[in-house]
């Protein structure tokens, strides 16, 4: 059984065993932070979520992630996943095809690495306690449904995912995106001129790294970071092809 089945079940279970005062009433919004569920009978605003949180020491909120697990939720990234997975099927029948048997090596890895993703739909907001307080507008309130809430520690690596074998990297303070790639292990049709970089609480950001576009882009701790097909070897069918594992990473569970 899949861990986001899991969560699912679990999420409700507890709910339904938290006592309210005068009725049998389960939260609302239920949150889920390690191995503590917190419940909200009323629909809470971010704040109230994260300084409840923030009262375990030492947690490192730019690397945050609050991710939504609602079943119906999951299942429509999961038909997400599917739809990547069967156009990542048809790439990889072109190359066989045309005897690129290494390129379709490739994409049969970075098939199996997103068949192994955890998903749930990660709600992209900024996480750390004084700038939600601070602005209302990064302050709204949550919609109902069940949470879960990642942060720990300040991370010391890096999680590496696509054309690489390279799984993960020690984190470098101030370090540029093309230092890291440097320090990859490439499949065949790697790209080596662009990284994707998803910071944990923004909008991705597309490094360049190579020797002819390199413009320095530092990498936050808690980022993911994405090795990208090269673009000149996708037929035109697969054009958006990085875009769309990017868009599904975005959902990515980070254990």
């Amino acid at each position: 059984m899949r861990l986001k089945t899991l969560i699912a079940m679990a999420t409700w279970f507890i709910a339904a065993l938290i006592p309210v005062t005068g009725n049998t009433a389960t939260p609302v919004v239920l949150v889920q932070h390690n191995e503590q569920f917190y419940g909200y009978m009323t629909l809470p605003r971010l704040s109230e979520v994260v300084v409840t949180v923030n009262k375990v020491p030492a947690l490192y909120w730019p690397a945050g992630r609050l991710y939504k697990t609602n079943p119906d939720v999951v299942a429509y990234l999961e038909s997400q996943r599917q739809d990547l997975l069967q156009s990542l099927n048809n790439l990889q029948q072109y190359y066989l095809q045309d005897q690129q048997l290494e390129l379709a090596n490739s994409v049969e890895h970075v098939k199996n690495q997103i068949k192994t993703w955890i998903l749930a739909q990660q709600q992209m907001l900024p996480l750390d306690p004084d700038r939600v307080r601070a602005k209302q507008a990064l302050n709204p309130r949550l919609l109902a449904g069940q949470y879960l809430l990642q942060v720990d520690s300040r991370p010391g690596s890096l999680s590496v995912v696509g054309f690489t074998e390279t799984t993960q990297l020690e984190l470098m303070n101030a370090t540029d995106a093309s230092d890291y790639i440097k320090l990859m292990i490439p499949m065949v049709g790697a790209s080596t001129s662009f990284l994707y970089i998803l910071p944990a609480t923004s909008s991705p950001i597309l490094a360049q790294t190579g020797l002819w576009n390199q413009k320095r882009q530092d990498v936050p701790a808690g980022a993911v970071l994405f090795v990208p097909f090269e673009q000149r070897l996708l037929p035109a069918e697969f054009d958006e092809l990085n875009q769309q594992v990017v868009e599904l990473l975005q959902h990515r569970v980070v254990l």
